[in-house]
């Protein structure tokens, strides 16, 4: 096999699972259209299962488009942290909306941080709610941040993706981006912990597990081709 008919065999498996990947989610999606029966919980899953065309599109797109990788990967990021906002905000809905939740939590007594906070306590109510949107919305604005750094930077040569050298901007941006993903999902495991029971009915475990797995691969994943690139 020639290195023209890799690259073009490459192209069509690539662009079969892609196109599998955004029929399954268009189906999910018209389903959810054609028995609408609750636009706030359903609105929002909507815009997750619009992560999956936009992952398999920017995949594929990325493959045979290298030059315009960053740009394609600054919509992807951005999407990513608003998916990950929309999650913490469909698990409110499904616990009964804000008002109801607070009603509940101001009901429990303290609870014991996660690792690696567990020596800390906090009592659940207004303040923590507070706390946990605040803790998942700023990975929405650190992404959108760092993505118009990682442009700028780009434009002046100063980025060079994959390149751990403090000298260029790739290894600060990677740094704060992990960060910042760490304590957004910190707080959605505290959040989880914290309302299960009420979640329970739901189970919007595997969903969780869905969410973690595809932000935390798609980062760790984008670093281990930049480095191997």
């Amino acid at each position: 096999v020639t290195f023209m008919e890799g690259e073009r065999l490459l192209f069509i498996i690539s662009g079969c699972f892609s196109a599998m990947a955004c029929v399954v989610a268009f189906v999910q999606a018209l389903l959810h259209l054609r028995n609408y029966n609750n636009p706030t919980q359903q609105r929002l899953i909507l815009r997750l299962l619009l992560m999956i065309p936009v992952y398999a599109i920017n995949s594929w797109l990325g493959i045979f488009m290298k030059e315009y990788a960053i740009y394609l990967n600054t919509l992807r990021n951005c999407y990513e942290a608003f998916v990950i906002y929309n999650f913490f905000t469909y698990l409110m809905e499904i616990c009964g909306g804000r008002e109801e939740l607070v009603a509940e939590l101001t009901l429990m007594p303290p609870k014991k941080c996660l690792l690696p906070l567990c020596c800390c306590s906090f009592k659940p109510g207004v303040a923590w709610l507070r706390t946990c949107r605040q803790g998942t919305l700023q990975y929405v604005y650190i992404q959108v941040l760092t993505t118009v750094a990682a442009l700028i930077l780009n434009f002046f040569h100063l980025l060079e993706e994959g390149v751990f050298d403090p000298t260029k901007g790739y290894l600060y941006i990677m740094i704060i981006n992990n960060a910042s993903v760490l304590v957004a999902m910190y707080y959605l495991v505290l959040f989880y912990h914290v309302a299960s029971d009420k979640l329970q009915p739901h189970r919007p475990f595997l969903k969780f597990c869905v969410v973690k797995a595809v932000v935390f691969f798609s980062f760790w994943q984008s670093v281990a081709v930049a480095v191997l690139a």
